[in-house]
């Protein structure tokens, strides 16, 4: 059995530029956390992966976090972590509201 493939592509990129913030929300994280809790959190979903879990290329991790550096919705701190900043509290917060009106009409 061959192991699985680190995803890659367009839609993976969209689902880090939501998914890092909402994690960073919880408290500081390196990019090795990052994509331990991702796989971590998606393991064995039945809905979108049976009997696996979602692994993140580390490429396309840095160039989702290089932009949500350059837009100030993260920031680097010591120990290679990342915080999420004022900024990206905002962002995340209009994203859900988004989502919420989106789920009720």
């Amino acid at each position: 059995m061959s192991s699985p493939k680190a995803r890659r592509g367009a839609g993976i990129r969209e689902f880090l530029k939501y998914y890092l913030p909402l994690m960073l929300d919880e408290g500081p994280m390196t990019k090795e956390e990052m994509v331990e809790t991702i796989r971590e959190r998606s393991s064995d979903n039945e809905r979108f992966r049976p009997g696996s879990s979602l692994l993140i290329d580390g490429e396309e991790l840095n160039r989702v976090l290089q932009m949500l550096l350059k837009d100030g919705r993260i920031s680097a701190v010591e120990g290679d972590r990342f915080i999420l900043t004022e900024e990206g509290r905002k962002a995340l917060q209009r994203m859900n509201e988004l989502k919420g009106q989106v789920k009720n009409s």
